[in-house]
């Protein structure tokens, strides 16, 4: 630890995870992304991934809030 040597894992320096989200959540997201008929081209730009499964684990919330947004503004 004062060496600056990680034991276990790969430090992000606090970013709440620099790897892609898992298979799963990629398959919730495109599941969600159907059942709102939401622009997946749009959706992918709005979060600055080239598709689904290269959303950084860190940015999975916001996916969530987004969709999250869209489907209570479907409700109003």
């Amino acid at each position: 630890m004062h060496l600056n040597i990680i034991e276990k894992g790969e430090d992000d320096d606090g970013m709440g995870g620099s790897k892609p989200i898992t298979k799963e959540q990629s398959k919730k997201l495109s599941e969600e992304l159907t059942a709102l008929k939401i622009d997946r081209a749009k959706f992918l730009a709005y979060m600055g991934a080239a598709n689904l499964e290269a959303i950084l684990g860190r940015d999975y919330q916001k996916a969530i809030n987004a969709l999250e947004a869209k489907r209570r503004a479907n409700a109003s």
